[in-house]
């Protein structure tokens, strides 16, 4: 597979041993390399993380406290739908796909396919590919009554007075009320990358980086989270270290979340994980692929090869 020049920094960066090669590994094998990544994203607008009912948030229980609680899939379908957009605009994404509707199996042809996993859904066709990115759920380190308020919306007629009925009076539909996450709430997150190529960590790096809305859609809520990555680290096993993990150990207690999971990582991992500088370093070489979008395709069109070998049965 050709290198880039992004890879080639990247490789200066973090030991090629932390990678697979898809010249020497095809997509089935498994030679079990991990690379965690942990994360702290933090709200920097409202955030509708609710359940079945507009006025509640998902919330569990962990020492005795009620926590806004984000399940894996909110961090994971952003994301993806992120580096769907970014891999549509590089044009390497094939006819047959669309984000949970593939018609055929030459739809999973492609990187979104390769990182995230995919599965063929018209009756008439074969074909699966399994992630190979895994997410973890999240707490909110504060409790919920702390991050939460609920927000009453009315509902307007056009001339901007409340909607009403041809009696005059305020339909029940007109007034309803939201519950939101508030802005400048922590959530401390990990994502574990399983026998990925560099090509897809840039990619996953790009798509987080270019994430900032997360949770709940609606036409008056825009860009609402900011992520920054703690640290890295690899090796053959993962680190079992998780949100509730942190969230046990520290609260309570005057920590500061990113200080504990830098050390935490830094304990399990030693030498392979990343320190500070060495993530200054990965961030200006994601920064500038981003910016160069014709590199940025040649990196990634080898993976849509590296797919179409790996699976001749479905090809």
């Amino acid at each position: 597979m050709q290198e880039s020049k992004y890879i080639e920094e990247l490789l200066d960066v973090i030991d090629e041993d932390a990678f697979v090669d898809p010249d020497e590994t095809n997509m089935v094998a498994n030679p079990a390399k991990t690379i965690k990544i942990a994360i702290l994203s933090k709200t920097t607008n409202v955030f509708l993380n609710r359940n079945n009912s507009n006025d509640a948030v998902t919330a569990h229980e962990v020492n005795d406290k009620m926590r806004a609680y984000v399940p894996a899939q909110k961090w994971k379908g952003a994301e993806q739908s992120k580096a769907i957009k970014m891999a549509r605009e590089l044009d390497l994404l094939p006819p047959e796909y669309s984000q949970n509707q593939i018609a055929g199996s030459r739809g999973l042809i492609n990187p979104v396919s390769a990182l995230f996993g995919d599965t063929v859904t018209a009756s008439d066709g074969k074909g699966q590919i399994r992630g190979r990115i895994n997410y973890g759920w999240s707490h909110s380190i504060e409790p919920l009554a702390e991050v939460t308020k609920k927000v009453q919306h009315n509902t307007l007629q056009e001339d901007g007075t409340i909607l009403k009925d041809d009696e005059g009076n305020t339909k029940p539909e007109a007034i309803h009320s939201t519950k939101y996450i508030l802005p400048g709430v922590d959530f401390v997150r990990f994502i574990t990358l399983e026998n990925v190529p560099p090509q897809l960590f840039v990619f996953y790096l790009c798509a987080l980086k270019n994430t900032h809305r997360y949770g709940g859609r609606t036409s008056i809520t825009g860009d609402n989270m900011q992520n920054k990555i703690i640290a890295i680290g690899y090796g053959m096993y993962e680190a079992p270290i998780t949100n509730y993990t942190v969230l046990k150990d520290i609260d309570g207690k005057n920590v500061d979340p990113s200080e504990y999971v830098e050390k935490a990582m830094e304990e399990y991992y030693e030498d392979k994980c990343l320190s500070e500088k060495a993530l200054e370093k990965i961030n200006d070489i994601v920064k500038n692929m981003m910016q160069d979008e014709k590199e940025m395709k040649n990196m990634l069109e080898p993976i849509s090869e590296w797919v179409e070998e790996s699976f001749p049965e479905y090809f």
